[in-house]
């Protein structure tokens, strides 16, 4: 496949990923190096100018500081699935749903010349392992890509990735990313409009996490999170209908989500970030101990609700009184291990949520879900706590996804 650039918003082409699911994309992308994080982006992986839909939707995901767009891409995608080399990519196995799923866009014929659905299926796709690429249904076919809905002028090797960047990872049928920018090679005015996406990819990767079943339960925000999926990949979707439809779902979102943070005081380390909504508080393979944790629940104006907690200290026990949004429970400069924790939501709306925590303890590893008031952790083994995840959901909804490895009980004791 040939590299093309130009910055009037003809693409970098560019191979891309194998199938992944978003929770999968996620599993693989967020494990970067220790003490090396770049930041995250959000990406997708775009088939519409064929009709084929999204192959990947948008998730936001990590990376390393000094990664390119290929390096990302590679790491997700895996050496068996690119066809081809950095230099020179022919195609991505498993991209293509198949010559019947195959609809061409009535804007490419009208607008930009190219050919229908029926001269598109009868040019076929000659990749194996359904692979999509150097011309797949046309002889223009290939893989390009957009940051922050611009065309870079390097190519995926050389532009490192920043973070908040909006990567997207389509394939263009026709006119070499024509189909995806509405621009023709040389052309300085657009044969067709193509609205900016990005913050609609953005409000639809704040779904697509390990909550994405909890949220979709919800009617509204399904409602919102579908129309959002449909106008996305609607190529010549107008920016009024882009905007709405982000508008929409982050109002849903942000209606229905009651928002956990939390940080843990570590040994050896002191306090750490706030971490967010089943991130990870702690660390996990370090052997260092939690000894205290403050736990607040984020404003949300459509509920009175609160969270207040209790944890179980190495030669103390339970805590006698329960400590509430914000304030530390455990102790400081001690040196004395958390090994258990109940937490629980107050106000008057706390039964319609449901609060999930799991912890990782010293000798088991990942517990299982706790909820609403029940122990996690261990007594009487006189074992550590070593990292914990927090979520708040609605009442009734799924349990997040646990971590992986999570074996038995919440909560064991003597």
């Amino acid at each position: 496949m040939k590299m093309f650039k130009k910055s009037n918003g003809v693409l970098a082409i560019l191979l891309v990923l194998g199938m992944f699911t978003p929770l999968s994309v996620m599993a693989a992308v967020n494990e970067v190096e220790s003490g090396n994080a770049g930041g995250s982006v959000v990406i997708d992986m775009e088939r519409s100018t064929i009709g084929q839909g999204f192959f990947i939707e948008p998730v936001k995901i990590n990376f390393t500081e000094g990664e390119t767009v290929f390096d990302l891409v590679s790491r997700l995608a895996g050496p068996d699935n690119i066809i081809g080399s950095k230099v020179y990519i022919n195609g991505i196995k498993g991209t293509d749903a198949g010559v019947e799923s195959v609809v061409i866009p009535n804007y490419i014929v009208e607008k930009l010349g190219g050919g229908d659905t029926a001269t598109a299926k009868a040019f076929g796709n000659a990749g194996t392992d359904n692979a999509l690429g150097t011309t797949s249904y046309s002889q223009q076919g290939g893989w390009m890509y957009l940051v922050n809905n611009l065309s870079p002028d390097v190519g995926m090797g050389d532009y490192v990735v920043k973070d908040g960047d909006v990567v997207r990872i389509a394939f263009s049928y026709w006119g070499y990313g024509a189909d995806l920018t509405g621009y023709e090679w040389g052309s300085p005015e657009p044969k067709v409009i193509i609205g900016n996406k990005d913050a609609l990819l953005k409000a639809v990767a704040i779904v697509n996490t390990e909550m994405k079943e909890i949220y979709l339960s919800n009617d509204i925000i399904k409602m919102a999170y579908d129309n959002a999926i449909a106008v996305s990949t609607n190529m010549v979707a107008s920016q009024n209908e882009i905007n709405v439809a982000t508008a929409e779902l982050n109002n849903a979102v942000a209606a229905f989500s009651v928002n956990a943070s939390y940080r843990t005081h570590v040994q050896n380390e002191g306090w750490q970030t706030l971490r967010k909504n089943g991130e990870v508080s702690g660390t996990i393979g370090e052997s260092l101990r939690l000894e205290g944790i403050e736990i607040n629940l984020e404003e949300n104006a459509e509920y009175d609700l609160g969270v207040e907690y209790k944890t179980h200290i190495e030669n103390l026990g339970w805590e006698e009184q329960w400590k509430s949004n914000g304030q530390m429970s455990g102790t400081e400069k001690q040196g004395l291990r958390l090994e258990a924790i109940d937490i629980q939501l107050t106000g008057a709306d706390a039964d319609q949520f449901d609060v999930y925590y799991q912890v990782h303890a010293q000798n088991v590893g990942w517990m299982g879900y706790a909820k609403n008031g029940e122990s996690a952790g261990t007594a009487g083994f006189g074992y550590r706590l070593e990292g914990i995840k927090i979520q708040v959901v609605s009442h009734g909804a799924p349990a997040p996804v646990a971590a992986e490895g999570t074996v038995g009980n919440a909560f064991i004791t003597k």
